[in-house]
């Protein structure tokens, strides 16, 4: 009977696993849900400008334009305003998935165009609403800082950027933490400006540098294996450069260094060549089939349920690094993956096997002591022909997908 109790009182004396979201995917029909202006939307879709929710579903209502300059042919292509006035006028539109297009002529300045009922805001109230609901611990913005391909060299791309200012409103407006990816190779002058940015997070800053660093899909790789001396070692030498700033403008934030799961000794090595001392490590954590995916869609989801105990004997060499080195253990992506999509895979999603697997997982995370996990991610394109999907959900509008429920439940600890 005493020991039952003894291990009673370990198991509630384990922290909680806290949950977290990467808010969007790094392509741009996704993330074109986060801005009030769809202005800013097609920077993001578009280094034009001029292209709006383009392959994403766009809200009915009324719409606001509004512009600097003399110019009075700032249009929306193919539609007729319901008023205007010199730099302003509005339209009443309705839901739907065609693109939209802004255009201009002559000298014209600032644009924006406001997203029903948002005039003025940055954000789109629906999307933070949704943030909210899932009550995530931290955001992980991922490509929101261009990790993945780098700041230089500097090309229309750069307008991808979500800069820092705006994802510590966004945390802000929801109330949790934030995890700041820095983009590797970033000057000195832009990392100072880009931290004292940061400064005014409410909540907790984890900062980390690039993404998948032994990754060979990205560019960050590449650069990485062009410098001198061994990958490894390249890659301590850039994580000590950005983190040492970091230490001196961001005292108090918190220093995350990710690892590969299939390769514990790349992490354990990457840590001990590190002069900055670091808060937290760990792996990403995804299920699925290895290779194609199965021909049915139950197969799908019995495939990542099937990939669930693997998890956990590749998580506890993680656990064993983290521990040896005084470190937190976070998963810093966590979900489904398949290498392909097709109708079986987007079946799947719908499917009360694939919440199971989501609770499963989330299981064998607390299990192995892990202290966060960032489910990967909230909003996934699913559009595109042969896309694999990721997110949690199909889109704003789409109903809500059991592995989506599945999380919602162990975020708010049902």
């Amino acid at each position: 009977m005493i020991h039952e109790l003894l291990a009673g009182a370990l198991l509630l004396a384990q922290p909680q696993l806290r949950h977290g979201l990467n808010p969007s995917f790094h392509g741009p029909s996704s993330r074109a849900i986060v801005f009030a202006d769809a202005f800013l939307r097609a920077r993001v879709v578009d280094p034009v400008g001029t292209r709006l929710f383009s392959d994403v579903e766009h809200p009915g209502g009324r719409w606001v334009l509004e512009w600097d300059g003399p110019s009075e042919d700032v249009s929306i292509e193919g539609a007729a305003p319901a008023s205007r006035v010199p730099g302003r006028s509005e339209y009443v539109l309705p839901r739907s998935w065609r693109p939209l297009y802004v255009r201009w002529s002559g000298e014209t300045g600032r644009i924006h165009l406001w997203l029903p009922g948002t005039e003025g805001e940055l954000f789109w109230p629906p999307f933070v609403r949704l943030l909210r609901a899932f009550r995530p611990s931290v955001l992980r913005t991922l490509d929101w800082t261009r990790v993945n391909e780098g700041l230089r060299p500097r090309d229309p791309r750069t307008q991808w950027v979500v800069s820092a200012s705006n994802q510590v409103a966004l945390a802000n407006l929801v109330g949790c933490d934030l995890h700041y990816q820095v983009p590797h190779d970033a000057p000195e002058a832009w990392l100072r400006a880009t931290f004292a940015e940061l400064r005014a997070l409410d909540g907790e800053l984890t900062v980390e540098v690039s993404n998948e660093l032994w990754n060979p899909d990205f560019p960050v790789w590449r650069w990485l294996d062009a410098q001198p001396g061994r990958h490894v070692d390249a890659a301590a030498r850039e994580l000590d450069r950005v983190l040492a700033i970091a230490a001196e403008e961001l005292p108090q934030a918190r220093r995350f260094v990710g690892g590969q799961l299939r390769n514990p000794w790349y992490l354990a090595t990457l840590l001990d060549l590190l002069t900055v001392p670091v808060d937290a490590c760990g792996p990403a954590a995804y299920v699925g089939p290895r290779g194609p995916p199965p021909a049915t869609a139950e197969d799908c989801a019995l495939a990542c349920l099937a990939a669930v105990p693997e998890i956990a004997d590749l998580l506890a060499a993680h656990r064993a690094i983290a521990q040896a080195r005084g470190l937190e253990l976070e998963v810093y992506e966590a979900g489904q993956s398949f290498k392909e999509g097709g109708p079986a895979v987007s079946a799947a999603q719908r499917l009360e096997l694939m919440g199971g697997a989501y609770r499963a997982l989330a299981r064998v995370l607390e299990g192995e002591g892990v202290a966060r996990v960032c489910w990967y991610s909230l909003a996934t394109s699913q559009e595109a022909p042969g896309t694999a999907p990721f997110g949690l959900l199909e889109g704003m509008s789409a109903p809500l997908l059991p592995k989506a429920a599945a999380v919602l439940e162990l975020a708010r600890g049902r």
